[in-house]
């Protein structure tokens, strides 16, 4: 009879700083109902030395020689007595002192539980979460695994199964899950927690992963090897034998990598000039919003040619004729930069409101994610909506100093009441104001220094029944303090032109040339029935000259039907429909 509820494994080898930061996420667990294991290879900087002094924490603990990680792994599992067995490997660390507790605090009976992993540096800050979905199927094992530091595996699935193949250097836990949940059935539970913080730059972040994989993946799925795997292992067998010389074997490997490893980069590159300024921008999309995401876009590189713009579009699924017009955006206007799709696991936000029949969905959340899908690198970021169009440049938008703040956004000032009503319903103070979240200067160090993303996920899971409009609501009401507005300009709401409304304040958009035109209307520029739409022109320009031209919108039809009626009762009346002023019609070009 088991003892413990889990064995945590930890394999070590020379990282004793590593070793140092797993020991205090470890020790620090409200759940105690664990033992600890800990591998050690033989370490020389210390690490040995480290074991001895906390050895009491330890049920099990060794330092010798091994034959590499899945070896010290095995020899884990041996010694292991609990329930459930956890690979928190030295550097890596669990997400919170309450992690367990929050696994085990309900019964689990699944053989296989796993969560959330955010892939983190060396100096604890958070770039990326990535995971598979609470439902797996076949080919998700192509692109992916489950990562050993947020997966608990009972021991009796190893006795099923069988140990961590030795012979594979790199991939064994991969090829280890697909026996396991392919062939042998075992039960699996998504966990919808953050379970681990994975450190960033071992060997399974490499190319020989993706190279090891791929021989794999060749004996397992034999007959679904496409040409670009087969030229893959082809160029890398020629690598290795080139080895005896090392000059040849670098010239070879360069060959090869630009010959076919060259598919594999996660972004689509159109660079000139790399002096240029950078900036790095966010939009999220489906696949049903691309073609509004591609002419926004468009807008943005026209008036932006003096800049490098790094843009990272989050998405879930994107069709790969999508990928491709966005790949024939850059390379037809020869723009100054670089496109990176993101995958998104929307799991995360299974439990976030979105109304029925509201024209929101979950991608409007996406955007909590952004300070941890960006590159550890970037420390500031420019998120547009997609029905949006940028009519200037925004360079001077983007050296706005947000340094001590997290958000630089636009105030939604021209309807003071409704501003007031939605404070009111949020229940924060007056003096903070309401903002759009359409533009959002952010500020990615500050997001990460303050855990905004885990307030952003509390508010809106406590607050259900007050996120009206779903992600502002939730942005206003935990950053409602932490902010500065920007001029208007920079997001000008077409809704302000609208002749049935009136008590807008106009003026504070129109003072200066809008630099940032967002159409946030049930009605669009694209709508046959309003010729006389703000900025329609503007909009029909940047469409025509993206590779979307021939894109007239996806309104379902009885959206369609509906407003055709209204326009013919109107024109039966003998009225004009057009619920737009001429207001902004001294910006018109």
């Amino acid at each position: 009879m088991n003892s413990v509820k889990l064995s945590i494994i930890t394999v070590n080898l020379n990282n004793l700083e590593g070793l140092k930061r797993t020991y205090e996420s470890v020790v620090c667990q409200t759940f105690t109902d664990y033992e600890w294991i800990v591998i050690d290879g033989g370490s020389t900087d210390g690490s040995r030395e480290f074991i001895e002094q906390h050895q009491d924490k330890f049920a099990y603990w060794c330092s010798e020689p091994d034959k590499g990680i899945y070896n010290a792994m095995n020899k884990g599992i041996v010694r292991a007595k609990g329930e459930y067995l956890n690979f928190m490997n030295s550097g890596d660390c669990f997400a919170c002192e309450e992690t367990l507790a929050g696994v085990f605090g309900i019964p689990r009976t699944a053989d296989i539980l796993y969560g959330y992993v955010m892939g983190g540096s060396v100096n604890g800050s958070c770039y990326e979460a990535t995971m598979m979905k609470s439902k797996i199927y076949w080919y998700n094992f192509f692109s992916y695994t489950l990562p050993h530091q947020g997966t608990f595996i009972n021991k009796s699935a190893f006795r099923v199964v069988g140990l961590y193949d030795e012979d594979c250097k790199i991939v064994a836990d991969w090829k280890w899950f697909v026996s396991a949940i392919l062939y042998n059935n075992v039960s699996y539970e998504f966990v919808p927690l953050i379970i681990a913080i994975s450190q960033e730059g071992g060997i399974s972040q490499t190319d020989k992963m993706f190279l090891e994989r791929l021989e794999q993946r060749k004996k397992i799925f034999p007959g679904f090897i496409s040409p670009e795997d087969e030229n893959t292992l082809f160029f890398n067998s020629i690598i290795q034998s080139f080895r005896v010389t090392r000059f040849l074997y670098k010239a070879v490997k360069c060959l090869a990598y630009q010959l076919c490893l060259f598919k594999r980069k996660r972004s689509i590159r159109m660079i000139t000039d790399k002096s240029n300024q950078l900036m790095n921008i966010v939009c999220a999309t489906d696949d049903n919003y691309v073609p509004l995401c591609g002419i926004m876009l468009t807008s943005l590189l026209e008036n932006n040619r003096d800049s490098h713009v790094d843009i990272y579009i989050l998405t879930k699924g994107l069709n790969l004729r999508s990928r491709k017009l966005f790949s024939k955006l850059l390379q037809k206007n020869n723009y100054d930069a670089e496109i990176h799709i993101c995958e998104v696991n929307d799991e995360i936000f299974k439990y976030c409101p979105v109304r029925v029949g509201d024209h929101i969905s979950l991608v409007a959340y996406y955007r909590f994610l952004i300070p941890y899908i960006l590159p550890y690198h970037v420390d500031k970021a420019l998120y547009l909506d997609c029905d949006i169009l940028i009519n200037d440049s925004i360079k001077t938008l983007y050296m706005t100093d947000i340094s001590s703040v997290a958000l630089g956004v636009c105030e939604e000032s021209v309807d003071i009441q409704l501003a007031k009503k939605n404070i009111g319903r949020l229940g924060y103070p007056v003096s903070w104001g309401y903002f759009n979240s359409g533009v959002m200067m952010i500020n990615v160090a500050y997001w990460l220094e303050h855990h905004i993303m885990d307030k952003l996920f509390d508010y809106v899971f406590e607050n259900q029944d007050k996120c009206l409009y779903h992600d502002q609501d939730a942005l206003n009401a935990v950053l409602g303090n932490q902010k500065i507005f920007l001029p208007h300009r920079y997001n000008v709401f077409t809704y302000v032109f609208t002749s049935a409304i009136h008590g807008y304040d106009k003026t504070l958009f129109l003072q200066e040339r809008p630099a940032i035109i967002h159409y946030c209307t049930p009605d669009k520029p694209w709508d046959w029935y309003l010729p006389d739409y703000p900025f329609r022109k503007q909009w029909e320009h940047y469409r025509d000259i993206s590779p979307w031209k021939h894109w007239r919108g996806n309104k379902p039809l009885k959206e369609k039907v509906r407003r055709r009626l209204i326009v013919w009762s109107h024109v039966l009346r003998g009225k004009k429909f057009n619920i737009y002023d001429d207001s902004w019609k001294k910006w018109d070009e």
